[in-house]
């Protein structure tokens, strides 16, 4: 190259530049491709596992080695780069079999607290869903000046938290307007 003219040492040094060039822009790929393997291998999720991961919630339908797919509840496809998902936090909420479904309300400060619970307790063990192991709980989490935040805990087989949720927060709701307690006004 030299009998031609060309100077050596840019000759290394434009070699050089191409190399960092090419180098960087397969980073981010060479990432994805790693986050991939790495996603295949330590199954941090499944396909049909529901997730919340980069700001996202929904089941996930396909793993590839660069990308994995989620279906959101509104029917949206979010395709992930497996590099930031395997480098991220996931919340996986599918993984154990067991899950607990916990309700917030707040109540108007002068309510009895013991007639609230002997209101719910019956509701929360009378849905065969709610697992009877371990025991409901109902109880004061905070007093504000506004009134009593009131804190209700159960366990559900994971596969029936949405509908346990919804249903049993109706007749709770519905059980507590029927008996006149009033909830706290903001």
């Amino acid at each position: 190259i030299t009998q031609l003219g060309v100077q050596m040492t840019s000759f290394l040094t434009l070699l050089g530049a191409a190399g960092i060039a090419v180098g960087m822009a397969f980073s981010g790929t060479l990432s994805n491709f790693a986050g991939g393997i790495m996603i295949l291998v330590l199954k941090p999720f499944k396909v049909g596992d529901e997730i919340k991961a980069l700001g996202e919630q929904g089941t996930i339908s396909e793993i590839q080695i660069f990308n994995t797919y989620l279906k959101t509840v509104d029917n949206k496809i979010v395709i992930f780069p497996n590099g930031p998902l395997a480098n991220g936090s996931i919340v996986n909420f599918t993984k154990e079999k067991n899950r607990r479904i916990e309700w917030t309300f707040m109540l108007s400060p002068d309510i009895q607290f013991t007639r609230v619970q002997e209101l719910i307790i019956p509701l929360l063990s009378a849905d065969k869903r709610v697992l009877s192991k371990l025991e409901p709980f109902v109880g004061i989490q905070q007093i504000t000046e506004n009134g009593l935040e009131l804190k209700v805990r159960c366990w559900v087989k994971t596969a029936d938290y949405g509908g346990v949720y919804y249903d049993l927060q109706q007749q709770i709701v519905a059980a507590m307007q029927a008996a006149k307690i009033g909830f706290a006004k903001a």
